[in-house]
């Protein structure tokens, strides 16, 4: 990394980067409050839930801060991350435990983002160095290494990029070699469209034959009186792996927009690195299967709101329906209600219907909030989960009816506190989780 970076300098050097490295320059003149400048935010959290015999007591911080200086417009920086403390000790068998408690520490520390951009806005491009996400890669991935993109130039602004390193895996020890490497580039052929085309290769040494190329085309085109669609496909080497497509229509005269969207994984995933696929070490194989989804949102009115959506799942071959792999139906409709009984209330109400190969549930829920549109909002209501998943513990519960109550305090433009407790109810036991937090910016 230390070597690329000089290399990374000199292709970006302008008068002005390389006036600011001469000895003796002088410092540009700048008005009062526009020198070095931090911007951010901090939540704070403190976490208890407690169930039968069981209990957990946590305390969590997680910030963000950009940094800027109008005397060096071509350099900033952005570092992001998560620091938890167990109160109550770590427990081996507790229900509880999650990804924070996999290493046995009452400490957790997670640096998300840690990297420094360097580009001028007349010079060739923008270089980030350090810790990073890849977010529009043919698949998200968060490494510590190099990215560089260019300018858009020209009438089809047209755009290309590199970027390579070390995959980052926060809940895993560094031991198997990894590296990936990849490149895009990107236009706007004509009026509305957007192209773009991705390469990515993953090297994972804990697995067999792991060099892993992955190539993605995207299309999209806004249209006229309120069209719009994408289409994005990928293959894995030189296999067809998904194809994505979405068509959206929106209306604000009539209150109205419809989405239908379509997916098809076409080869079977397994044995894949991480950062391809994070589930299949998990999940086992994926199979390929067709999804398709239709969404409709409609105003009644000028007090009310109707939102419709239906999903079906279809498994290519019958024979690879397992687990987690099913053919089902979702259906679901939700109305919003503003300004009932005064103009500060809203009210919700919605269902959920799942209709699968061996089982099916409906489920219903309410949402009632009260905004006083100054400094004060309170919410309280139910909804039901046929599967719900846990990011404090990593787990799932099936069949879960939770209630919940919260309240949120506005003190300033930039400080804010948050009080919330929500119980569950489940096949297995209930669940108690209370949470009290600040959300400051900066």
């Amino acid at each position: 990394m230390r070597a690329l970076k000089p290399v990374v300098l000199a292709c970006l050097a302008t008068p002005a980067l390389a006036q600011d490295g001469v000895k003796g320059a002088e410092e540009p003149a700048i008005a009062p409050g526009q020198g070095s400048r931090f911007e951010g935010f901090l939540h704070s959290e403190l976490i208890g839930r407690w169930t039968g015999g069981d209990q957990d007591f946590d305390q969590t911080n997680f910030f963000s801060v950009d940094w800027s200086d109008a005397r060096r417009p071509w350099l900033k920086a952005h570092v992001s991350a998560r620091f938890a403390i167990d109160l109550d000790g770590h427990e081996a068998n507790s229900v509880f435990n999650g990804l924070s408690d996999i290493h046995d520490q009452a400490v957790d520390f997670k640096l998300y983002d840690a990297y420094v951009d360097i580009g001028a806005p007349q010079g060739a491009g923008v270089a980030r160095i350090g810790r990073q996400l890849e977010y529009e890669a043919p698949v998200v991935v968060h490494y510590d290494g190099l990215a560089f993109r260019t300018h858009p130039t020209g009438s089809v602004e047209f755009t290309a990029g590199v970027y390579g390193g070390i995959p980052v895996r926060l809940y895993e020890g560094g031991g198997e070699t990894r590296s990936l490497f990849g490149v895009f580039a990107e236009e706007r052929p004509w009026q509305g469209g957007r192209a773009r085309v991705d390469w990515m290769h993953v090297e994972n040494g804990d697995l067999a034959d792991s060099g892993n190329g992955i190539l993605a085309l995207g299309l999209w085109q806004v249209f006229e009186h309120g069209w719009a669609a994408e289409g994005q496909y990928s293959c894995l080497e030189d296999q067809d792996r998904d194809l994505r497509l979405r068509a959206q229509w929106t209306s604000p005269d009539a209150g109205f927009s419809a989405s239908a969207s379509y997916f098809q994984l076409f080869e079977t995933q397994d044995a894949l690195p991480a950062e391809i696929d994070p589930y299949t070490a998990i999940l086992m194989a994926l199979y390929p299967y067709r999804q398709y989804g239709l969404t409709l949102t409609s105003e009644l009115g000028e007090h009310a709101e109707l939102d419709l959506a239906a999903d079906v799942r279809r498994v290519t071959d019958d024979s690879d329906v397992g687990e987690f792999n099913r053919d089902w139906e979702r259906y679901r409709g939700t109305v919003v209600f503003r300004r009932v009984l005064s103009s500060n209330f809203d009210l919700s109400l919605f269902d959920d219907v799942w209709d699968g190969d061996d089982r099916d549930a409906s489920s219903w829920g309410v949402d009632l909030v009260y905004d006083t549109q100054q400094q004060w909002r309170f919410s309280t209501g139910t909804y039901y989960s046929l599967y719900k998943y846990d990011m404090l513990s990593v787990s799932e519960r099936d069949d879960v009816r939770t209630w919940y109550g919260r309240a949120d305090w506005k003190l300033s433009s930039k400080l804010s506190f948050e009080l919330s407790y929500d119980y569950e109810d489940d096949d297995q036991d209930q669940y108690n989780c209370l949470r009290g937090g600040v959300l400051w910016h900066f």
